[in-house]
């Protein structure tokens, strides 16, 4: 009987490890194909960040010698129909201090700036996914408090920018620099080696000019 009763424990014992192990094998399983979809997904994001950035680098410079200015009605139809642009939305920029909420897309062209904020440089997406980095997002001066970048210039110091990504992913950045550069020293700023900071680019005056605002914010969450 004793014999009879270790033996049905063992065996309670033994279902009960093969449970146990098969949870833990499809859990891990899960995580697995979780973070090959991330990784595919970034990866992905990647190639199209390298594509658009090609473009709008090549785009951006010939809108730099242009006289022409969105209008509030082209920025309105176009937020209205951002839509239109869902394969290139990649997060959301919300700075309270001046009522702003945007969304991010890959690539800095007049078009995509017509939508929101957009990313300017190629290792942009990875920083946006770990917070970590230089993230450069730059956007339109339409020359209207409150519409695009046109009043990044006005945010006070300290004040708080959370950057939230794809995944869900919030960041929280605090104000602490602001000035203006030349133009063609943007490169400077875009390429900067500073860990976990958010920079913020847009023109100074809402029409052909040769300086560009710079606000940077240093991630404090």
């Amino acid at each position: 009987m004793n014999r009879n009763f270790i033996l049905k424990g063992l065996l309670v014992l033994s279902m009960f490890f093969i449970v146990v192990c098969g949870y833990f094998f499809f859990k891990g399983e899960v995580q697995i194909n979780n973070m090959k979809k991330l990784s595919q997904r970034s990866y992905q994001m990647a190639e199209k960040n390298k594509d658009i950035q090609i473009k709008s680098f090549v785009n951006l410079s010939s809108d730099e010698e242009s006289n022409e200015r969105p209008t509030e009605q082209q920025i309105s139809d176009a937020i209205k129909n951002i839509s239109k642009v869902q394969e290139q939305l990649v997060g959301t920029i919300q700075i309270s201090a001046i009522n702003l909420n945007l969304a991010i897309l890959i690539g800095s062209s007049y078009n995509n700036m017509l939508y929101g904020a957009c990313t300017t440089e190629n290792n942009d997406i990875q920083n946006l996914e770990t917070g970590r980095g230089n993230l450069t997002l730059s956007s339109h001066n339409t020359g209207t408090q409150n519409m695009l970048f046109t009043s990044i210039v006005n945010i006070p110091y300290g004040s708080e920018i959370t950057v939230r990504n794809y995944e869900g992913k919030s960041f929280k950045y605090s104000v602490d620099k602001k000035y203006k550069i030349e133009a063609d020293k943007k490169e400077e700023v875009v390429r900067e080696n500073s860990d976990n900071i958010l920079t913020l680019i847009t023109c100074d005056i809402p029409y052909k000019t040769q300086y560009r605002d710079i606000v940077v914010a240093s991630r404090v969450e």
